[in-house]
């Protein structure tokens, strides 16, 4: 079971890494002809390698340009992304292959401690009108750390008894969401979660 999910973690990783110099190499193959004096450009070079960036989460230094512009066009009012075709423009004016961005929204869950039960018994137990039946208790528990991670497509509610009552259970906070597709509508690098 686990060498199946190592091999489906790898493969996915090598679809996404694909997907990514597949985006890449769009992108790359028209900075030549991006913004050439004859041409208006819709969006700057910091704009559209938000698309480069975004499916990596903005690595720093290389997107420290990228990510500012995004937090700018959202300041503005803006789709956070550019449209792909004003980064595409080939020398005729025509435009490549278009990419698209999914946007919604995600409930944060945070790191956290919970217990599970690591050993049971069965136990006779009595009902309140004294007839027997079997009854499995849990005898010892152990504490053991959940990950951070995000629930897409819904966002917290908080409850008035503490981060236990919040919905879903443990949220902390709501985040925007963007996913990169390609023409094909796979999936192009890692969701980008954003707290505005």
């Amino acid at each position: 079971m686990l060498d199946e999910n190592k091999n489906m973690e790898n493969t996915k990783k090598r679809t996404s890494m694909k997907n990514i110099k597949q985006l890449t190499l769009s992108v790359l193959a028209l900075t030549a002809t991006l913004c050439a004096p004859e041409l208006s450009c819709a969006a700057s070079d910091d704009e559209c390698a938000i698309w480069l960036c975004a499916p990596s989460s903005f690595p720093s230094p290389y997107c420290n340009g990228a990510y500012s512009a995004f937090k700018k066009r959202i300041k503005k009012g803006k789709s956070p992304f550019p449209s792909f075709s004003s980064c595409t423009v080939s020398a005729d004016g025509s435009s490549t292959d278009e990419f698209s961005v999914v946007t919604g929204y995600a409930a944060v869950i945070p790191e956290h401690q919970e217990k599970r039960c690591i050993r049971e018994e069965e136990r006779q137990e009595r009902t309140g009108y004294g007839r027997p039946y079997k009854k499995i208790v849990c005898v010892e528990y152990e504490n053991y750390t959940v990950p951070r991670k995000y629930i897409e497509g819904t966002g917290c509610a908080h409850g008035a008894l503490g981060p236990e009552s919040n919905k879903p259970k443990n949220c902390s906070s709501t985040v925007q969401m963007y996913k990169v597709l390609d023409q094909n509508g796979n999936i192009i690098g890692d969701t980008f979660y954003y707290s505005y």
